[in-house]
């Protein structure tokens, strides 16, 4: 039995972030189970620290420093590690994109928030901002659950999102 992570962003808020869900899929079968929420910045055009990351698969690595991330890598998509890829190529990459602990998708450059649930959350720039609670427990069972499954990698894709106001980006 081969086990991976399907992410489906399910809807697009003011067109400032995203949200989604993860899903453990079999993938010798059709039934996929619901993990945890996601939120993070919206798509604009792959840009460094400002937008989301395309849809694809994606390696999911362990995180270089902490136990606590995972790090998503397509070189295919421009998407790396670290910075190895060819200096020539920097302005058109991205790197460093990770899944993480955090609950404002402004948190975030870039990066992927899980949670285990969607709410308004308490920030310090604003008194309440919609977001994913409990993240701590969000990454605690997507970890457990890529340790048991030995999982490897992630597809990501986009839904027909709901609140959108112009174009999804291409998949």
């Amino acid at each position: 039995m081969t086990m991976s992570l399907f992410m489906n962003r399910t809807a697009r808020v003011r067109n400032h972030f995203i949200t989604g869900e993860i899903f453990l899929r079999d993938d010798s079968s059709a039934d996929d189970e619901f993990l945890v929420y996601t939120t993070e910045l919206d798509w604009r055009n792959n840009k460094r620290r400002r937008s989301c990351v395309p849809a694809g698969v994606y390696e999911l690595r362990p995180h270089p420093w902490s136990e606590q991330k995972f790090r998503l890598v397509n070189e295919d998509l421009g998407i790396y590690s670290e910075k190895t890829m060819p200096i020539e190529m920097r302005d058109q990459t991205r790197d460093q994109i990770n899944i993480e602990v955090a609950n404002d998708p402004r948190q975030l450059l870039g990066c992927i928030a899980v949670g285990m649930g969607m709410g308004r959350v308490k920030t310090v720039k604003m008194s309440h901002y919609f977001g994913v609670t409990n993240s701590r427990g969000g990454m605690k069972r997507l970890l457990a659950t890529v340790q048991e499954y030995d999982i490897n990698k992630i597809e990501i894709s986009w839904a027909d999102l709901r609140g959108v106001e112009d174009e999804t980006p291409d998949t």
